[in-house]
């Protein structure tokens, strides 16, 4: 095994630091957690340390290799997920092997190996199974022995145990500390619990806001924290300011305590609740005070005793269940000097100023600093302790939040009132344009958006926060994203903690299903549409820009790119493209293993089955609307799957084996492998532009069956800078931003707005980078059709992996 090295490691997306200056050891063989509330930067430093993002400063070394230019696949390195993500085309030893069999391991040293994997982890029986007929927990298991079977230097574990039930949590971490133990393998492991890096790691490393903050055992961190912060964040609730000299601190509300350590000056002292004494009676004993009962909750393992001092302080307590007490009782409170811990007010306090001037509360007095630590630092206590946990806001799948929020009706399920946010100040139906732009000057916009591509990031970064700055004097903060369901939670939870303004985003790129879910949950500003400059270019009947997914749009969002899902062909190998499914099931039989298309649910994988249901059950008109038909699924969709049986044997390698991402799609049409593929539109111009793909690579639709996928911008009913917000959205939809977007050397997505109706300068513009992007673009567009309704693309996922995948 191997030591991990980290130095000065720093990450940043666009303007916002993910990371910042990170410098940590781990000794071989190892287990260490990081640790932190989300956006601290964890998931970013794995996928540092694996190759999936390069830092932007720093070394990353594992024993004496510097892995910073080294590719994912050479580092030694086996990252494992939060859902372990298999293959659902292959058995369970097929995806356990997979990586065996990318390192040229033979078919039976892999099938060998994978068998001993799967005993280890206690799935000898689930060989042949395929990854749909396994439990979370078991798909897991199944992940982690993928990882450990190619013998990795270091396993890097992102939030791998959170999915799982409360039992099924606890057997996981006895399974991956026994296969830690037997393989010696040196293991990272993110996660936001305490109680899980506590159980699991030797070390546990705390990130806050992108910056190391403590690093020790899980003792250090519990008994000797190095701040308030890092006190709240394991537990921590009882602290009081004081004057300390030598093995004495007297505090500014209470008694002269003795301490265990020697202090001076200005601190913070802080003591453990289930270290505290509580008896009826005065005991001979230093550290002694009267007080009184407030209030007791039982929980079964202790009680937690909240007691008020003569002095007015409030002292929490954990007490043992079988001591009775009334609230009102007179008890003394006993606190052991080896237990107290004391920490520089000049350290401590001044780290905490930020934090506790936060929403989580204003810098307290010493009788608040008692109080209960704010939601995002609950941690699970050690055995023997525990402490009063107020309601955390949920968070939410996107499937979770579409069911939850169908109609608004089930925002009262989370605690949330429907219809009661809207932002009262704000008037949109007096509004003007001017007014909106005055508003605006000298405020920040926060716009979460999807963070996955550099090419995307280089055009926020770049133009749009230029004009932003230059026209408008606003200043554009991008919220990065992996997916966009993480801005809904983000929204959902604020409103549902109660903050109705003052939210953390003001502007979310968005689509489909995270458009429908707060658009009935009545969680979007609106309608605003109306008001931006930019809608006269967008065609009142044109469905791309009115709907969303067949759900009408009514001014709740304003279009911002365009997407289209089309087909492309190397001419050099194909005469005449297809132009229906039926003629593409019969050139793949002429031309078998030549067409392909990525295994779904990957998003382009689940796009093809869309277009499959479009292009042999009659097209898309029938589908159209907000809602999903029942009795047209059923009659319809028998004819989608024995389509693709009958098209599978034609395709690259039998059918056998699907590409599980675009990237590898891509990869087999570059090297000539397939000849035809399903892809988007943008990435066409791309390949051929970087010389990916041939210069011979042509585009074209499969008329009223490829789609039109566009996506959009939308206001949070809670945004703090909803002005900006829509300054911003009209910028994204202006001939100015769609034309820049548009541009091959910046991002290559075409445009939504309707060309003819810009002014003629733009016209020619917009003309001169068609031509340079290759590809007819009014030609083809004309000829697509709308996403419809999620559910479909939900029930054909599904419906292939039981029937195609098995």
């Amino acid at each position: 095994m191997s030591e991990l090295h980290l130095s000065q490691l720093s990450k940043s997306f666009g303007q916002v630091r993910a990371l910042h200056d990170l410098t940590l050891e781990m000794a071989s063989g190892e287990i260490m957690a990081l640790l932190g509330p989300s956006g601290c930067g964890k998931s970013t430093t794995l996928q540092l340390i694996a190759g999936v993002l390069a830092p932007d400063q720093g070394e990353i070394r594992l024993g004496e290799k510097i892995l910073n230019r080294v590719p994912p696949e050479k580092r030694g390195v086996a990252l494992v997920m939060q859902k372990g993500v298999l293959f659902p085309h292959m058995t369970v030893g097929e995806n356990v092997a997979f990586g065996l069999k990318m390192r040229g391991v033979n078919r039976p040293d892999r099938e060998a190996l994978a068998r001993t994997m799967l005993a280890r982890v206690h799935l000898p029986q689930m060989t042949d199974r395929k990854p749909g007929e396994l439990s979370g927990g078991q798909a897991q298991r199944v992940a982690l022995a993928r990882a450990l079977v190619i013998q990795p230097q270091l396993l890097l574990l992102d939030e791998p145990l959170s999915a799982l039930d409360a039992n099924l949590r606890q057997d996981m971490q006895d399974l991956i500390l026994d296969l830690q133990a037997q393989t010696g393998v040196t293991m990272l492991m993110v996660t936001h619990d305490q109680a899980e890096a506590v159980v699991m790691a030797q070390r546990i490393a705390l990130l806050l806001e992108g910056e190391l903050h403590q690093v020790g055992t899980p003792r250090d961190f519990y008994e000797r924290p190095v701040s308030i912060r890092a006190a709240r964040f394991f537990g921590g609730v009882n602290f009081w300011q004081g004057q300390a000299w030598g093995s004495r601190i007297e505090l500014e509300a209470g008694p002269v305590l003795t301490l265990g350590m020697p202090a001076t000056g200005n601190v913070v002292v802080t003591i453990r609740p289930e270290h505290i004494q509580l008896q009826l009676r005065r005991p001979a004993q230093i550290n002694t005070w009267p007080g009184r009962i407030c209030t007791q909750r039982y929980t079964g393992t202790h009680q937690r005793i909240q007691v008020k001092t003569e002095g007015g302080l409030k002292v929490q307590v954990v007490g043992n269940p079988c001591q009775r007490f009334a609230n009102g009782d007179e008890v003394w409170l006993t606190l052991p000097p080896q237990s107290l811990w004391c920490i520089s007010r000049a350290e401590g306090c001044r780290q905490e100023a930020t934090a506790m001037t936060s929403p989580e509360g204003a810098i307290h007095s010493q009788s608040q600093w008692s109080s209960q630590p704010s939601d995002s630092m609950i941690g699970t206590l050690p055995k023997g302790a525990s402490m009063i946990k107020r309601p955390l806001p949920k968070l939410y799948t996107r499937r979770q939040l579409l069911k939850g929020l169908s109609c608004g009706a089930g925002l009262l399920s989370l605690g949330i009132k429907p219809g009661v946010f809207a932002q009262e100040t704000l008037d949109l139906s007096t509004l003007t344009w001017e007014q909106i732009l005055e508003g605006s000057r000298a405020q920040t916009v926060n716009w979460a958006m999807w963070s996955g591509s550099e090419v995307v990031n280089g055009y926020a970064d770049g133009f749009v926060a230029t004009q932003l700055q230059d026209r408008y004097g606003i200043t554009l903060n991008r919220v990065p994203l992996t997916d966009t369901v993480e801005a809904v939670n983000k929204v959902v939870g604020e409103v549902q903690a109660g903050l109705t303004s003052g939210g953390s985003i003001d502007l979310i790129w968005i689509n489909g299903e995270n458009f429908r879910t707060m658009k009935q949950g009545k969680l979007l500003l609106g309608p605003f549409r109306q008001l931006l400059p930019s809608n006269q270019f967008y065609g009142p009947e044109n469905d791309a820009v009115n709907l969303d997914f067949g759900l009408p749009i009514e001014g709740f969002s304003s279009p911002y790119t365009g997407s289209y899902y089309i087909m492309a062909m190397d001419s050099a190998r194909v005469d005449q493209p297809p132009q229906t499914f039926a003629e593409l099931l019969a050139w793949a039989q002429a031309n078998p293993g030549r067409f392909a298309y990525v295994a779904p649910p990957a998003f382009d994988g689940s796009r093809f089955l869309l277009t499959t249901l479009y292009g042999v059950t009659g097209g898309y008109d029938q589908y159209a609307g907000p809602e999903f038909q029942e009795d047209l699924w059923t009659e319809k969709s028998p004819l989608v799957f024995e389509y693709l049986q009958e098209l599978e044997p034609y395709l690259w390698r039998q059918g056998q084996t699907y590409p599980p991402t675009q990237s590898r799609l891509h990869e087999l049409f570059a090297n000539g492998e397939i000849w035809m593929m399903p892809v988007f539109i943008s990435r066409v111009a791309e390949g051929v532009a970087s010389g990916q793909f041939p210069t011979s690579t042509r585009a074209f639709t499969l008329p009223g069956v490829s789609l039109n996928d566009p996506s959009f911008t939308a206001i949070p009913i809670n945004a703090s800078h909803p002005l900006p917000a829509m300054v911003l959205a009209d910028l994204l939809s202006s001939p100015e931003g769609q034309l820049e977007k548009f541009k091959p050397s910046v991002w290559g997505d075409p445009p939504l707005l309707d060309v003819n109706q810009v002014p003629p300068e733009f016209q020619t513009q917009f003309q001169a980078v068609e031509a340079e992007y290759g590809i007819p673009l009014q030609k083809l567009t004309t000829t697509t059709v709308p996403v419809v309704n999620a559910e479909y693309t939900t029930r054909l996922e599904q419906t292939w992996e039981q029937t195609i995948a098995r």
